[in-house]
């Protein structure tokens, strides 16, 4: 009688533990592959880009670029679950600016800001360019960039990184300044297309046709 009596309760016990086992289980997710690419925009004029790195040993994940409302921040981040989720403040500048972007609809996204707003927005065709200008720093410093024309992107705050696309030529003044907390880091001189171009902090440029512009520290 003892021995049924353990033999029912080793049962009921292996029930339990089975029936544990089973309610504390989580479906599993299907990780899908990160597909949403290009550029998408809402009825606001705000604009987020996204590129899958093309370097992946040094910039692995994906480029993730936005301007909206007064922010306008670009770095790469990965592919967490179903999402890209990480701080698109580049690793050379200070603060953080943290993104959840998910799928949303057939071809839309959803960008949330941490401790912002969140931004439902679709994917749009950008009219291509004929000039592209990109902007960028050697070593540890910034510059601003501010023009006259009609509807410019200007960036009066300063920044390490820009990239322009002109339908037609426009004056830009670039002023290359300094970082604060990097004062050993001193401008040198502007380049265009790798060549010297000019040793003043400030130049007026009209951008007529497409180059690459770089101010140097050192």
């Amino acid at each position: 009688m003892k021995k049924l009596v353990c033999l029912l309760l080793t049962v009921l016990m292996l029930i339990g533990v089975t029936a544990c086992s089973g309610s504390d289980s989580q479906p599993q997710v299907e990780v899908k592959e990160w597909t949403r690419e290009g550029f998408f925009s809402d009825e606001n004029g705000n604009l987020v880009s996204i590129f899958k790195s093309d370097n992946e040993e040094e910039y692995p994940g994906w480029y993730v670029g936005c301007m909206v409302d007064e922010d306008m921040y670009g770095w790469y981040i990965p592919q967490e679950g179903n999402s890209l989720h990480g701080d698109i403040v580049p690793d050379y500048m200070d603060g953080h600016y943290v993104v959840t972007v998910s799928e949303e609809g057939e071809d839309g996204i959803l960008f949330e800001v941490e401790g912002g707003k969140t931004y439902h927005l679709k994917l749009t065709e950008i009219e291509e360019a004929s000039i592209a200008v990109n902007i960028n720093t050697e070593g540890l410093g910034q510059f601003t960039a501010v023009s006259d024309a009609e509807d410019a992107f200007i960036a009066e705050e300063p920044v390490s990184s820009m990239i322009l696309s002109l339908y037609e030529p426009a004056v830009y003044t670039l002023t290359a300044v300094s970082v604060e907390g990097a004062e050993d880091w001193t401008f040198v001189k502007w380049t265009k297309n790798g060549e010297d171009y000019s040793t003043e902090a400030e130049i007026t440029v009209e951008f007529e046709e497409s180059a690459d512009f770089v101010a140097v520290f050192e």
